[in-house]
């Protein structure tokens, strides 16, 4: 019965339905309290899932039913996620069926301590307790749990050292412990765990290194180590992990020069080491990584220049490198057209022209700098450059030209005509020259108004009776564009 729209209480009368064993009523609209005596006669069950609804009051006793699921030996799955239970987790939690897989108890209310004793499910493979606010710390027993798979124990207020025995667990593929408050370093024996696909360790007080172990883990996707007080340099065995999509290690102590070795990682989507004291220049490797959607290198030491051949990462959308010692020129081509001059300490000028410029020929042709027009030999502004002046028309966006009936001599048509063509090459003009690769070459505002004003003079000599208009689209909702 999952995924209704049922409503109201659980009827104290389903604990009577002895032959039941499989009770699914996950993602509606039940609310108030489990019958306290729901497992008493249902011995059978080895399903209950009331996921996703409205129970429990947020008061201590909201889960003593859990008692009664004592009875139910079979019991392999209890899911109590994302409801509004409160209070601590019944000692006699560590009681329910040694065949228990899958413990489900994030997103509620939930206080007090994990209790040591929960190492008696042995078969516990799904243990996910992330979102509450649970304290203490993970007990040493949870290394008994050697069939663990999943460990969500996220944002809670949970302290004290990692467990070492953490390590005993070698099946884990995603251990989420972020968003608390456990100290000490990373647990060596935490290398014993190869299939780990998502580690999430930020927002707490760990310190040290990185270990340089972390190599060993092949299949890691998503490493999140932000927001800690790691200390050393990021280890270069982290370009062995080949299947890397995200990496954050933003707001740590870290170190020394970024490892070439992350050109390795050509999963990688998003790279994230802002606010480290990492030093030297951005390794050149950093073009190998061709899905690269979001890099953050803000707040380090950086220098050097910015590697041209990030021009070609065509997914990049988000790049922020400011707050740092970068020097020379920021490349045009490619990507770095669309983007915003967050580069340096200080606010750039010449950099809002060329921005302005962008933008005035984005406008003009209805086309992003990121189509797939075009590629690192021919921008956005040389696409506009070459087009100069005879093949204007044919690159403006023909929404921008709109046809209105009027009556007139063909003479004075096309003299009107002229104009407007004459004032489409001449914004162009200004947005090329804005655009330029160096930063002398560009207009200064004054220049840019200057020529507005006259092309505006131009335009509006036109007239409003001419047949064609041209209308530049400078909504709030901006240029449609492909």
């Amino acid at each position: 019965m999952g995924e209704n729209q049922l409503w109201g209480p659980i009827p104290a009368s389903l604990s009577n339905a002895s032959r039941l064993e499989y009770l699914g009523l996950s993602v509606n609209n039940i609310s108030g309290g489990v019958p306290f005596d729901l497992g008493r006669k249902i011995k059978n069950l080895f399903h209950l899932n009331l996921g996703v609804n409205n129970l429990g009051f947020g008061d201590a006793g909201d889960l003593s039913f859990i008692d009664s699921l004592t009875n139910c030996s079979k019991l392999r799955i209890l899911g109590l996620d994302e409801n509004r239970f409160g209070g601590v987790l019944p000692t006699t939690i560590v009681n329910l069926s040694s065949h228990l897989n899958g413990l489900a108890a994030g997103r509620n209310q939930l206080v007090g301590s994990i209790p040591a004793g929960i190492s008696n499910l042995i078969n516990l493979d799904d243990l996910e307790l992330e979102e509450n606010l649970f304290s203490g710390v993970i007990p040493f027993e949870i290394g008994k749990l050697r069939n663990l798979q999943l460990v969500t124990f996220g944002k809670n207020k949970l302290s004290g050292p990692i467990p070492e025995s953490i390590g005993n667990s070698t099946r884990i593929f995603r251990l989420d412990l972020g968003g608390n408050n456990f100290n000490g370093t990373i647990p060596s024996s935490i290398e014993n765990i190869l299939g780990l696909q998502t580690l999430d360790l930020s927002h707490n007080f760990l310190t040290g290194p990185i270990p340089r172990t972390i190599g060993l883990f092949s299949t890691l996707t998503f490493m999140y180590l932000a927001h800690n007080a790691f200390i050393g340099v990021l280890p270069l065995e982290i370009g062995k992990l080949i299947n890397l999509q995200v990496l954050d290690v933003s707001e740590n102590k870290l170190s020394g020069h970024i490892p070439s070795t992350l050109g390795n990682c050509l999963k990688l989507e998003g790279l994230f080491l802002d606010v480290n004291t990492f030093q030297g220049s951005i390794p050149p490797s950093f073009s190998s990584l061709r899905g690269i959607q979001s890099l953050d290198l803000s707040h380090n030491n950086l220098s050097g220049q910015i590697p041209e051949d990030l021009a070609a990462l065509v997914f990049l959308k988000n790049l922020n490198l400011s707050f740092n010692n970068l020097a020379g020129e920021v490349p045009l081509q490619g990507v770095f057209g669309n983007l915003k001059y967050g580069i340096g300490r200080r606010t750039c000028t010449k950099g809002d022209i060329y921005s302005y410029g962008i933008l005035l020929l984005e406008m003009l042709i209805g086309k992003r700098p990121t189509d797939q027009l075009f590629t690192s030999r021919q921008s956005l502004h040389e696409f506009c450059k070459v087009a100069l002046p005879d093949r204007v028309m044919d690159i403006v966006d023909p929404r921008m030209l709109l046809e209105e009936p009027t009556e007139g001599e063909n003479d004075a048509q096309n003299e009107r005509n002229a104009k407007i063509r004459e004032c489409l090459v001449s914004i162009v003009r200004i947005g090329i020259a804005c655009s330029a690769e160096s930063l002398g070459e560009r207009m200064n505002i004054k220049e840019v108004i200057k020529g507005l004003m006259k092309i505006k003079e131009v335009f509006l000599g036109v007239g409003i009776h001419g047949r064609r208009k041209l209308r530049m689209r400078l909504t709030s909702e901006g240029t449609s564009r492909e």
